[in-house]
């Protein structure tokens, strides 16, 4: 019955399928989209992240961060909390990753 009244409507409208003048309105309307990229807004962000990563290396970034998960270990560890499986671990920092990446992507 389906394909009957498909039939029927792709019949129609083959039939009464008329073109509308454009009059140059596409044109207009994509001299008014904005460009793809703004170079000002690229360099920018590129600048702030050679910055980024420069401090990141004068301060020992990654100094930083192994001692402060180090210490979450070891705190970890004086708490009795070993009960920690290498697939909770593996779960916990794949989320953590995806949500990390998901809000520097949506910063605008």
């Amino acid at each position: 019955m389906m394909d009957k009244e498909d039939k029927l409507l792709q019949g129609f409208f083959a039939v009464e399928k008329r073109e509308v003048a454009d009059k140059g309105f596409s044109r207009k309307v994509m001299k008014q989209l904005p460009h793809r990229t703004n170079y000002l807004s690229l360099l920018w962000t590129g600048f702030i992240v050679c910055v980024a990563l420069f401090l990141f290396t004068a301060f020992n970034g990654w100094q930083h961060i192994l001692s402060t998960l180090q210490d979450v270990c070891i705190s970890m560890l004086q708490q009795g909390l070993t009960t920690l499986d290498s697939q909770s671990l593996l779960i916990a920092g794949s989320v953590l990753s995806i949500l990390g990446i998901r809000k520097i992507c949506t910063l605008d």
